[in-house]
C-alpha cells in the first residue's frame, strides 16, 4: 500500500516537473528534461551541428554522381516554398513582365520623340506638298539628310516653283522637260559673279546698237529674262538677251522711208514685247522666239504704253490722245482715252476701249498708265491734275465696270496739285507732287487712303522708283539734281542725300548696296 502510494507521488512530481518545463521557455534545441547548465547546453548544440554537417558530406557526394533533382536538392539554407507562394511569386512577374497602360503610353510618347521624321512613310504627293512651302536654302538643307529626303527635295516640280517665286516664266509650249535646279544654280552663280564683280569694279563695256542709220528713240529691260528691248528711228527693233553670247533677235526690220513706223514707247515682260509708233499701231511681240503675234492700228497719239503677263492672260494698255467734241462743246478738244488688247489662253484678241475722263470737266490727256494685275487689279493713270484708278473692262455681254475711284484730285481748286510722274508695288502708289512745294505722296491702292508726305527735294520731282527697289525704300531725282533715298517706315526726310549731277535726274533705281540714276544733257 505504502509502495503503492509512493510510486503514485512520484509519478505526480514527475507531471508537475514536465508541466512546468512545458511552461517555461527552453532553447531553440528543444525542451529539455531537466535543469541543465548553459555551458553544457551549447556544447551539445555543437556537437550535433558537426554531426549533421558530417552528415551531409556524403549524402552531396553521392547525389553528384547523377543528374541534381530541382525537386530533392536545395540550397543550404533555402526553404521549400509552398504551391500557393510559387503562384503568387508566378503571378507577381507575370505582372512585372506585362506593362501597364501607363508605361504603354510613356514609351509610345518616348519612341514619338527618338525616331526621327524621315522614318516616318508618307505619300509621296503628300510629302510634296510640304516641301513645297520651303525655300531654295531649306531645300538644300533637306537634300542633305537622307535619301528619301533627296529624292523629294530635288523633285522638279519644287524647282519649278522655286523659279516662279524668283519671277521666271516655267511654261513651255512644247511640253518639255526642263532641269529647274540647273536653271536656278545658273541664275544664283551668275547673280553672285555679277555682284563681286560690281564689288571688286570688275565691268566691262559692250555696244548693243547693230543699226548705225538709226537713232535710239525707246527702250525698256525685263529683269526677270535678262532682255533688253530697243527700238530705232529707222523702224528696227531688237532683243538682246544678255546671258546668251548670241547677237540681238530682230524683232522688226527697218523701213527707214516709213517715218510712221518709227518706235516711240516699248515694253517687255516675261517673254512678251509691245512696241507703239508714232502714228498709232501697236505691235505685240514674242521676244523669245520673235514675229509680231498681234497689230492693232489707228489707235491715235499714244501717250503712254504697259504691258502685263499673269495667270496665262496678256494684257497690253495704251493710253492714246483722241481729238473729238465733247458734250456741250463747239471746237474739238484732246481728251484721253485706254485702249486694251486682251489676250486669255485658247482665244483670241480682243480690243476694249475705256474713257475715263469723258465726264470730266476739263479736257485732259493720261500721261503715265499702268496695268495692275495683283492684290488691286486695274488701270492706274494719271492726269495733270488726277491720279486714279479704273476698273479693268470686261467684254461684253458683260455689265460695265463700276466708275474709277480718284485716289487724288485737285481739278477746279486754287493752287492744283500738278502730279509728275507715280510708280506702284502691289499696294503702294507714289505720286510726285508740285504745289506749295516739292513732295511724294504715298497712297494705300486698296483703300485710296494717304499714309504719308515724303520732303526733301527744291525742284520738281522728275522721277521715282518704288517697284523695283526693296521693301519699304524709295529712290527719287529731281531738277535739283540731286538723288535722294527715302525709308517709307521712318519719317519724311530722306535717309541719304546724293549729287554729283549736272543736270536734271530723270531715271533713278536702286537695290540692297547700290544706287544708278541718270541725268539729261
Amino acid at each position: 500500500m505504502d509502495g503503492d502510494l509512493a510510486v503514485k507521488k512520484t509519478l505526480q512530481q514527475f507531471v508537475a516537473e514536465w508541466k512546468q518545463e512545458l511552461v517555461t521557455p527552453g532553447p531553440p534545441g528543444g525542451l529539455l528534461l531537466g535543469k541543465r547548465e548553459d555551458r553544457q547546453v551549447e556544447e551539445e548544440e555543437e556537437e550535433e551541428e558537426e554531426e549533421e554537417k558530417a552528415a551531409e558530406i556524403p549524402t552531396q557526394k553521392k547525389l553528384s554522381r547523377r543528374e541534381p533533382s530541382p525537386l530533392l536538392v536545395l540550397p543550404p539554407g533555402q526553404v521549400e516554398k509552398t504551391a500557393s507562394e510559387s503562384f503568387q511569386e508566378e503571378r507577381e512577374s507575370k505582372q512585372r513582365s506585362t506593362p501597364s497602360l501607363l508605361d504603354t503610353l510613356i514609351a509610345d510618347l518616348d519612341d514619338i520623340n527618338t525616331v526621327p521624321f524621315f522614318e516616318v512613310k508618307l505619300a509621296r504627293e503628300l510629302a510634296l506638298l510640304i516641301f513645297r512651302h520651303l525655300d531654295m536654302v531649306d531645300l538644300c538643307t533637306c537634300a542633305r539628310v537622307s535619301r528619301s529626303w533627296r529624292s523629294l527635295a530635288e523633285d522638279n516640280i519644287l524647282w519649278g516653283g522655286v523659279c516662279q517665286k524668283m519671277g521666271y516664266d516655267t511654261a513651255t509650249e512644247d511640253g518639255r522637260q526642263v532641269a529647274w535646279k540647273a536653271v536656278v544654280k545658273e541664275i544664283v552663280l551668275r547673280k553672285k559673279k555679277e555682284l563681286k564683280n560690281w564689288k571688286e569694279r570688275v565691268c566691262g563695256l559692250s555696244d548693243l546698237q547693230p543699226d548705225r542709220d538709226g537713232v535710239l528713240g525707246c527702250a525698256d529691260f525685263c529683269r526677270h529674262l535678262e532682255q533688253l528691248l530697243a527700238g530705232y528711228s529707222s523702224g528696227a527693233v531688237y532683243v538682246w538677251t544678255l546671258t546668251s553670247e548670241e547677237g540681238p533677235l530682230v524683232l522688226e526690220s527697218g523701213h527707214a522711208h516709213l517715218m510712221s513706223s518709227r518706235p516711240v514707247l516699248c515694253r517687255i515682260s516675261r517673254g512678251w514685247a509691245a512696241v507703239a509708233t508714232e502714228h498709232g499701231e501697236v505691235t505685240v511681240y514674242d521676244s523669245c522666239v520673235g514675229g509680231a503675234v498681234h497689230r492693232a492700228r489707228g489707235l491715235g497719239h499714244v501717250t503712254s504704253l504697259d504691258l502685263r503677263w499673269s495667270h496665262a492672260s496678256l494684257i497690253v494698255g495704251v493710253a492714246t490722245s483722241v481729238t473729238d467734241l465733247g458734250p456741250g462743246e463747239v471746237e474739238p478738244v484732246a481728251r484721253g482715252e485706254v485702249t486694251v488688247l486682251v489676250c486669255r489662253e485658247g482665244s483670241d484678241w480682243q480690243t476694249l476701249v475705256v474713257n475715263p475722263l469723258l465726264d470730266t470737266p476739263s479736257p485732259h490727256t493720261i500721261n503715265q498708265l499702268a496695268v495692275l494685275l495683283e492684290e488691286v487689279p486695274g488701270l492706274l493713270y494719271s492726269t495733270q491734275t488726277t491720279l486714279s484708278l479704273h476698273p479693268l473692262p470686261s467684254s461684253p455681254p458683260h455689265p460695265p465696270p463700276p466708275p474709277p475711284s480718284h485716289i487724288l484730285t485737285s481739278a477746279g481748286s486754287a493752287g492744283a496739285t500738278v502730279i509728275n510722274c507715280f510708280d506702284h508695288t502691289s499696294s503702294i502708289v507714289a505720286c510726285a507732287t508740285s504745289a506749295w512745294g516739292y513732295h511724294v505722296q504715298l497712297y494705300d491702292l486698296c483703300t485710296s487712303g494717304h499714309l504719308s508726305t515724303l520732303r526733301g527735294h527744291a525742284q520738281p520731282v522728275t522721277s521715282l522708283n518704288i517697284h523695283s527697289s526693296p521693301p519699304n525704300t524709295l529712290v527719287t531725282g529731281a531738277a535739283d539734281r540731286r538723288v535722294r533715298v527715302f525709308d517709307t517706315r521712318r519719317g519724311s526726310q530722306p535717309a541719304m542725300t546724293l549729287s554729283g549731277h549736272q543736270g536734271a535726274v530723270v531715271s533713278t533705281q536702286c537695290d540692297d548696296w547700290k544706287v544708278a540714276s541718270v541725268r539729261t544733257g
